[in-house]
Order: C-alpha cells, then structure tokens, then sequence
C-alpha cells in the first residue's frame, strides 16, 4: 500500500470515528465536499503527502517522522505506525 493511500485510508477513518458529515469534515479540513469525495474514494492525484499530513493534524493528530539507520542485515524500507500498528509501507 503506497503512503498517500495509507494517509488517506487513516483520515477517512478518523472523519468516521469522529461522526462528521460531508460538511463538517470539508470545513474542518477546509476543503470543498467535492475535494473530500476525491479524498474519500482514492483519487488522490490532486492531494500532496503534506497536504494529508496536514489533514491528520487538523484532525487532532500528531504526526511524526523519524529517520533511523538499517540494520546491516536487513533491506532499508518505510513503515508507518498508527497507534502502536507497524505497517509496512515499502521497500
């Protein structure tokens, strides 16, 4: 799963979790519905990967990115972890 689709899947998840109605996320995320469509259903052409962190922190999420060296046995990657889940995002 690439990183945009991962960011999105979570803030879409959050816009539910939160119960916010089309509206309500748009002027939270300060949007137009139609733009949260796009977010809602993967067309995420348009979005930047700092513009749906900015999504999370509007969202009242904190969003952190931490750089660590790879070990000498394993392959460099990316993971993202959202509460206390690692996933694999790619190598």
């Amino acid at each position: 799963m690439k990183l945009k689709a991962l960011t999105a899947g979570q803030i879409n998840s959050i816009i539910e979790d939160l119960h916010l109605s089309q509206n309500q996320a748009a002027e939270l995320l300060s949007v137009s519905p139609e733009t949260l469509t796009n977010l809602k259903t993967g067309k995420l052409f348009e979005f930047s990967l700092d513009a749906l962190l900015g999504f999370m922190i509007k969202l009242g999420l904190d969003v952190e990115i931490i750089f660590t060296p790879t070990s000498d046995d394993q392959r460099p990657s990316y993971f993202v972890t959202v509460e206390n889940k690692k996933t694999k995002v790619a190598t």
